[in-house]
């Protein structure tokens, strides 16, 4: 059974107008030959990226 997320901690980004949920915990554990092709980046949601990580640090 999923767990609500977090709101802070799984930030809803939009990446190429699609709305995608952030999960730190996977960024490290995905290797970049295993992503398709990129199609945008989270620079708009700069903030809740660094609030996401802020919360991953003194949280965990």
């Amino acid at each position: 059974m999923m767990k609500k997320p977090d709101e802070v901690f799984n930030t809803v980004l939009t990446i190429a107008g699609e709305s995608v949920r952030l999960f730190p915990f996977d960024i490290s554990s995905a290797p970049r030959s295993a992503m398709g092709k990129l199609v945008g980046n989270g620079r708009d949601d700069s903030d809740s990226v660094v609030a996401a990580m802020t919360l991953l640090f003194s949280r965990y």
